[in-house]
């Protein structure tokens, strides 16, 4: 397949890139390491920035009809007194709904059909073992005994990336001092509203899905390396460490079934990387810019990503300086967001007693409008 791009993982960002490439009438091939398609995780929120893209793929139903739209969102204390509120719909008006989903019925959606395109071989349960540039050409060793000498390659494969390591070196990922649960489930009487509790180097994070699912986080400063102890990655750790929260925190606790059961449990983690491209190899989403989640934006950044990359490649011409174009095209972008976010991160992680009782004072102070225009910057952009 010398003619085809090929991609390197199947999350979010290597389906979206896949499918954006195929409309263009480029031929792919996706590697998967995972004996199949299929997305670990919990729940994730997609801005009306990264709607718009899967809309111009087609694929907007799909998302929607899977997740909920974003209405209220809300920054309360710990005790559940409001800090700052806004209503959601004026945005929405002007650039389309956000959407919060499980990590899932989102994959699903991307993957659907997929396999059944002439455009697109899927292989599972196969990864990359070497690749060696040389200029304008790349040759890729897969695992399996197999080569490929595609006319680009696409590192999806996420914090950890292969590509990434094979390519550019070793870049381990930064922790960001903070470590973080994520449960869903059913929650009897769903949540009206989404909110983040903000306590002292502490936070939980409510998010309605649909129907009475919610998709809660909790995130704690702690030395990296926690979710190495299996006794942590329990639900009687989070409901031990949060259990001082007020509002609707305690009936998410409470509906997370028994003390016993597992809840997924990692560290907060970033990688700063640079270049993003070698020749004809180039990387996306977290495989490039992995950032905190505190905008709410990674899968967003893979599926912008994903779309300019497409539309490079797509414009024909000189594969390696596509790839320059691309990652000269995202990198402002990206890098902003990933400075505001760990920013936002930093101080919602406060643990001072004066330090976070200023954070509070000037969250309630605040006008609506300054939080607003904050997100608004971010959901305006068209790639």
């Amino acid at each position: 397949m010398t003619d085809a791009v090929l991609v390197v993982g199947g999350g979010i960002g290597g389906l979206v890139v896949a499918r954006a490439l195929a409309r263009a009438g480029i031929e792919v091939e996706v590697l998967e390491r995972a004996p199949e398609l299929r997305a670990v995780g919990a729940g994730i929120t997609l801005g009306a920035n990264a709607m718009r893209v899967l809309a111009g793929l087609g694929l907007r139903e799909a998302v929607a009809a899977r997740g909920r739209a974003l209405g209220n969102a809300a920054i309360i204390d710990a005790r559940g007194r409001t800090l700052s509120a806004d209503d959601l719909g004026a945005l929405a008006a002007k650039y389309g709904e956000g959407y919060a989903i499980h990590r899932g019925a989102l994959h699903e959606a991307l993957a659907d059909g997929l396999a059944q395109s002439d455009a697109v071989q899927v292989r599972c349960g196969t990864s990359v073992r070497a690749i060696a540039v040389q200029g304008e050409r790349v040759e890729v060793e897969l695992d399996d005994g197999g080569s490929r000498r595609p006319r680009a390659l696409v590192g999806a494969d996420g914090l950890h990336s292969t590509v990434r390591t094979l390519v550019f070196g070793a870049n381990a990922p930064v922790y960001a001092g903070y470590t973080c649960w994520r449960w869903t489930g059913r929650v009897p009487g769903g949540l009206a509203g989404a909110s983040e509790a903000w306590g002292r180097g502490v936070r939980a994070g409510l998010v309605p899905l649909p129907g009475e699912d919610v998709y809660a986080f909790f995130v704690a400063n702690a030395p990296a390396g926690t979710p190495g102890d299996p006794a942590l990655g329990r639900v009687a750790a989070v409901r031990e460490r949060f259990t001082g929260f007020a509002g609707e925190v305690p009936r998410v606790l409470a509906a997370m079934g028994s003390d016993d059961d597992p809840v997924l449990h990692h560290d907060i983690e970033e990688i700063e990387q640079r270049p993003w491209t070698m020749g004809p190899v180039a990387l996306l989403g977290d495989a490039a810019h992995a950032m905190t989640p505190n905008f709410g934006q990674g899968a967003a950044m893979a599926i912008e990503d994903a779309i300019v990359l497409a539309r490079e490649l797509a414009a024909g011409g000189d594969v390696v300086a596509a790839l320059r174009r691309f990652e000269e095209r995202r990198r402002p972008r990206v890098e902003s967001l990933q400075r505001g976010a760990r920013r936002l991160g930093q101080i919602a992680q406060w643990q001072s007693p004066i330090a976070t009782w200023a954070r509070d004072l000037a969250l309630r102070l605040a006008p609506a409008a300054s939080a607003r225009k904050t997100v608004e910057s971010i959901v305006a952009y068209d790639p």
